[in-house]
């Protein structure tokens, strides 16, 4: 099967997400000055940002991939619980199964971001230490959800919900049942005589516990542990460097990470590892798990705060657009796609033309485009708006191969092919923050400006690129036909 066949099997996967939750607090502002009373900036805060971490965040992951999603674990009764809660309702995650403790207190990670940079980060509350009453409750959750579940995910922070009596009633129902397992932890040793279907450790994870430098070959790691949990697939995440992936008959592969704009990697590894598990669990050989996971996790850095990548930008990273007679070009399908965008408050960037012979000067053009924002949205004229514009003998390529090849480079994250001789009704509807257009426009009214204004989008000209122009293009192509 194909990638795509392999995500539409995830809907309605019945998984179990047992782990340690944690509430992921951004504070964002602006820093202009040092302040008078030490040489520190002055943040003038914007907004606060909350969502879930860990095991919430590894839930909010399956569940925007399509799955059917069970998080089992404990919090406390205070504020950033209730907070916490809210984070989770937003992002589709129940609670049912979280348990309120009045012995613990619910864990913070609070960070002060100032221009997109990271500055601090503080920590609130210890390690989770249920109460006995807590524990119980917790291990018949357990019990009843993993009797139904055809996978179970451990995100285990070693911060105390997951103890060695849970790993070894997990281990228990991995075994009696067959429910797949795939383990998440900074403690793995824990899971030795579980025999898991497949761990996701870090690089540092997999040294400490196989005993090695944490600098050393990930195969070499990857083959160790892999003996210690007993031959399940290992996939150790190397960060910008991509995975190292081993199967559980030896196949071994490196798989590098695209390139992306890494805007915050918070919780990139608990999108690979639900990426990765859903993907085993439809069949999907380990390698090309890996491979469907490297782009989900892509998708995620490129996003601000912890982030959730859902099944309409996976297939997109994985070129769904852009495959032969599958791709749409739809504004209906862009706009689903823009309101992703917009929920992780990202920059958009709109700009259209004919595209009628792809050169250099286009591709730089689409590249400095794509430099003022996040995400690069490109309306390519149909065949009977091109002709309206260039005249009868245009376009030499057609509307969805224009598309196409388009939608192909690297800088370019949608493609919507329109119908009208300018862009005036599809820029209302796509409401960029930019609309961009190239130095043949520097001096003249351009038709557009009205709606660029009426949505709020500021307009901006760029110089031409080069010589490079699809008439002369094609003019030379002609004189090369007559010789």
């Amino acid at each position: 099967m194909n990638p795509h066949e392999f995500i539409n099997h995830w809907q309605g996967l019945r998984v179990v997400v047992i782990g340690d939750l944690m509430l992921d607090c951004y504070i964002e502002g602006d820093a202009t000055q040092l302040t008078d009373e030490a040489p520190v900036p002055v943040i003038r805060h914007r907004a606060d940002h909350l969502t879930p971490g860990a095991a919430g965040n590894l839930a909010a992951n399956l569940i925007a991939l399509g799955a059917d999603v069970r998080l089992v674990s404990v919090i406390g009764f205070d504020e950033a619980a209730l907070q916490l809660r809210a984070a989770l309702a937003a992002s589709g995650v129940s609670d049912r199964f979280v348990i309120a403790d009045d012995m613990i207190s619910t864990p913070v990670k609070q960070r002060i971001i100032a221009g997109g940079q990271h500055l601090l980060l503080i920590e609130h509350g210890g390690d989770v230490k249920p109460s006995r009453a807590g524990r119980r409750e917790l291990e018949q959750h357990l019990r009843r959800e993993c009797s139904t579940s055809d996978l179970i995910l451990v995100c285990d922070h070693d911060r105390g919900v997951v103890t060695d009596e849970i790993g070894d009633q997990l281990a228990q129902t991995h075994r009696e049942i067959g429910t797949m397992l795939t383990i998440d932890s900074r403690r793995l040793v824990r899971f030795r005589d579980a025999c898991p279907t497949a761990a996701v450790p870090t690089q540092a994870e997999a040294a400490i516990a196989v005993g090695c430098r944490h600098d050393e070959d990930p195969s070499e790691l990857a083959a160790r542990l892999q003996v210690l949990l007993g031959g399940g697939s290992i996939a150790i995440t190397l960060g910008s460097m991509g995975v190292h992936v081993r199967a559980s008959d030896g196949t071994a592969v490196h798989i590098p990470a695209p390139s992306a704009m890494v805007r915050c990697a918070v919780g990139a590894g608990d999108t690979f590892a639900a990426t990765f598990s859903l993907a085993l669990a439809s069949g999907a050989p380990p390698v090309q798990s890996g491979r469907l996971a490297v782009a989900a996790a892509a998708v995620a850095v490129s996003k601000p705060w912890t982030s959730i990548v859902d099944k309409a930008e996976l297939e997109a990273a994985l070129g769904a657009r852009q495959s032969g007679g599958g791709a749409d070009f739809t504004v209906e399908q862009v706009l689903k796609r823009l309101a992703n965008y917009r929920r992780d408050a990202r920059k958009i960037v709109f700009t259209n033309g004919v595209f009628d012979i792809l050169h250099p000067g286009h591709v730089e053009f689409l590249e400095a485009a794509k430099r003022l924002g996040d995400v690069l949205v490109v309306g390519v004229n149909s065949d009977a708006s091109a002709r309206s514009l260039k005249g009868v003998n245009r376009p030499v390529t057609p509307d969805r191969e224009r598309a196409r090849l388009v939608a192909a480079l690297q800088t370019v994250d949608d493609v919507v092919i329109f119908h009208e001789a300018t862009a005036t009704q599809l820029l209302r509807e796509i409401g960029p923050a930019v609309y961009v257009k190239g130095g043949d426009y520097a001096g003249r009214d351009l038709p557009e400006a009205a709606s660029a204004r009426e949505v709020g989008a500021s307009i901006v000209i760029l110089p031409r690129f080069g010589a490079h122009s699809t008439t002369a293009l094609l003019a030379r192509l002609g004189a090369v036909r007559r010789d």
